[in-house]
C-alpha cells in the first residue's frame, strides 16, 4: 500500500491509495509540534489556512504539515 498526492476536483491537492489498505492498517502518523489550541488559535488567527490536528489531550494540537495535511 503506498499513498501519493494529486490533484482534487474538492480541493487543489489529496492523498490518494495506490492499492486496498487492509482494516487497521496504520496509514501515517500527523508529525510536529504540539502546542495549546489557544497558541494555535493567535498564530493562525489571519492566515487562510491552517494544518491543525487535533490530539485527545485536552487542548493540544500537532502543528503539522506533510502528506498527512492532505487526508481528511
Amino acid at each position: 500500500m503506498g499513498l501519493i498526492i494529486r490533484s482534487s476536483d474538492i480541493h487543489a491537492a489529496g492523498c490518494y491509495t495506490t492499492g486496498p489498505i487492509a482494516k487497521g492498517t496504520r496509514v501515517i502518523e500527523y508529525t510536529g509540534p504540539r502546542i495549546p489550541k489557544t497558541v494555535a488559535d493567535e498564530v493562525y488567527a489571519n492566515k487562510p489556512y491552517t494544518y491543525l490536528f487535533g490530539l485527545s489531550e485536552e487542548g493540544m494540537v500537532i502543528d503539522g504539515h506533510g502528506m498527512a495535511m492532505f487526508i481528511n
